[in-house]
């Protein structure tokens, strides 16, 4: 997986290279990728970047003041004065002239790494979002950094012990929070940070952070429509005029459509790709069938790939050792990453283009419970019917340490609104815990890039009251009145992935497969769970259910729980969560688990 490496020694001795190279080692896997490095003329400092070379094509690190200070970017801005041939250098150079003030308007996706050799110092920067995800982790002898996970097991003295939660954000939410990982010796990049390293330690800071302006827009709404879309033009054109060969993921909603219809009218006669992936082209008013009618409408040239359920136990281990169990996407990848390499081969595709948004809560909120579990972030009370197969004292255990974090982000966000809530919050997570490693996991084969997320229509997006953002009120409308043409194709009304929690009532090899992982095969994990309840589980989720789950009586059942601040979690997501972090404990810790529970 490309990204950056780093070692700082804490005693003023030399980064012993045998060890750097090893690091490096576990990152570099693929033919044709380029490991460039840097180290200080003491040697107490050593980093490179791992790449595949299509984001940036110059040689890095930039370098200046006859070497004393070097830049290396994982990722790209796209700000007009910083885009050239060489953009580390252009980056760098502008650094020297503006200082720390340069990172508030750096506009992209994006870790920055400065060593800056004659202050023995390394400043990390990520992006208003951190997409491009990085962890830190300090051992004895070294603080270390590095876009992977596996290759810091390799430091001497690194510290395995298990975060509790990690464990609990995993099982309950699908993903880490905040800067969690699963040990409790790292920590990853969060939102607009600055962090240095120096003799001294890791020294945190944020020099920009999403919050909603005190003042917000008054205008009228036709008259903001009209910006958004300005602004959403400006941005597709900001990152999708240079020559990189680029794909749109079409998915017959709002987000892909507007990024599409933008490039059209900026290129009427261009040939643009488009692809999507699904279980079948053919069910009515489908993303996929939705994807294929916009480009006929659009005249772009339309790949579909289908996803194969029956592929995921062959696949399952490759995404956990490809995503380091970092998300519970995996039903959403059961071919691995097939298809990203079919798109880079078959279509010689370097980047794809996506449309997530930060346009707004996807449905109303009603509290603070409500705005956590709306932004994907839920804790055990939550679902109080689920994971009832973990100990007593363990589930209580983790409980606690989930309500501290719980609290944590309540205070972080103290919006009245709770749609201001819920929408601070997630803009602040969900990217460098979600999004940014599932980028990061398709950067084996292609690079990925987001318009939407461009700094400017985020600016506008932060001066919108709360109604205009719930169902993303003010950008559907956008999209609909203010795009030429955007109606002319229906928007799509259903899913077509896979629904797993039919597919395992259904497929005995994936029920088998699932026993196998989490009755059969012994680790550490086992240690924290009642194999009979979980068996218990297992029978009861293999097992069809006759309720019909669009009768009036189960919608009204839920409405109401819903109100209650109580969910059912799908018995397929709780069931992937599981087996992914039973497998990552053997893919990273050897079967072990050394979790702390006091």
């Amino acid at each position: 997986m490309a990204g950056l490496v780093g070692l700082f020694s804490k005693k003023e001795n030399r980064v012993d290279p045998r060890l750097f190279k090893q690091v490096c080692d576990e990152v570099v896997f693929r033919e044709g990728w380029r490991l460039e490095e840097s180290a200080s003329a003491d040697g107490s400092l050593a980093s490179a970047l791992i790449s595949k070379g299509i984001l940036q094509r110059s040689i890095q690190p930039a370098m200046t003041d006859k070497g004393k200070t070097q830049l290396f970017i994982d990722g790209e801005v796209f700000n007009e004065d910083l885009k050239t041939q060489d953009q580390p250098q252009a980056i760098l150079d502008a650094f020297k002239r503006e200082g720390g003030d340069l990172f508030g308007r750096l506009n992209g996706t994006f870790v920055i790494c400065i060593v800056e050799s004659e202050h023995s110092r390394i400043q990390l920067i990520s992006d208003r979002f951190a997409t491009v995800p990085l962890y830190y982790t300090e051992t004895p002898d070294y603080f270390a950094f590095c876009s992977e996970l596996k290759p810091l097991l390799k430091l001497p003295g690194f510290n395995r012990t298990i975060n509790p939660l990690g464990v609990e954000n995993f099982i309950s939410s699908g993903f880490f929070i905040g800067d969690t990982t699963m040990f409790t010796s790292v920590k990853t990049i969060k939102v607009g940070e600055w962090i240095t390293i120096t003799a001294q330690g890791f020294e945190n800071r944020n020099y920009w952070n999403f919050s909603f302006a005190e003042q917000r827009d008054s205008r009228d709404q036709a008259e903001i429509e009209i910006e958004l879309a300005d602004r959403t033009a400006k941005a597709v054109r900001r990152q999708l005029s240079d020559d990189h060969s680029i794909a749109i993921t079409t998915s017959g909603g709002y987000d892909s459509r507007c990024i599409l219809y933008h490039l059209r009218q900026q290129k009427p006669n261009h040939l643009i790709q488009t692809v999507t992936w699904g279980t079948d082209e053919s069910i009515p008013y489908s993303d996929a069938q939705i994807a294929r009618q916009l480009s006929e409408a659009l005249n772009t040239q339309h790949t579909f790939y289908p996803l194969l359920a029956e592929a995921l136990p062959a696949n399952f281990y490759d995404y956990v050792r490809y995503s380091e169990g970092r998300t519970d996407a995996v039903g959403n990848y059961p071919e691995g990453l097939k298809v990203f390499q079919r798109i880079r081969e078959e279509l010689g595709i370097d980047i794809l283009v996506r449309g997530n948004e930060p346009f707004g809560a996807r449905s109303e909120v009603f509290g603070k419970k409500d705005a956590l579990h709306v932004a994907f972030m839920d804790d055990f009370t939550s679902y109080p019917h689920s994971f009832q197969y973990i100990k007593p004292k363990v589930y209580r255990s983790l409980l606690g340490v989930a309500k501290g974090q719980i609290h944590r982000l309540h205070e972080f966000c103290a919006y009245e609104h709770p749609v201001d809530c819920k929408d601070c919050l997630f803009f602040r997570i969900r990217p460098p815990g979600y999004w940014g490693p599932l980028s990061q996991l398709k950067k084996h084969h292609i690079e990925e890039r987001n318009p939407l997320l461009d700094n400017e229509v985020v600016d506008l997006v932060r001066h919108l009251h709360p109604h205009q953002r719930v169902w993303k009120n003010l950008f559907t409308s956008s999209v609909a009145n203010r795009i030429a043409g955007a109606n002319q194709v229906p928007f799509a009304k259903v899913v077509s992935l896979i629904d797993w929690d039919r597919q395992i009532t259904i497929d005995p090899i994936l029920q088998a497969f699932i026993r196998k992982i989490l009755l059969e095969q012994k680790n550490g994990f086992d240690d924290i769970i009642d194999k009979g309840h979980l068996e218990s589980f297992l029978k009861k989720s293999f097992t069809a259910k006759t309720i019909n789950r669009h009768s009036l009586y189960h919608r009204a059942r839920r409405k109401l729980r819903n109100r209650l601040n109580v969910w059912d979690l799908e018995p397929s997501l709780e069931i992937f969560r599981l087996m992914i972090l039973k497998a990552w404990i053997d893919l990273y810790c050897d079967g072990e688990f050394q979790i702390d529970l006091r």
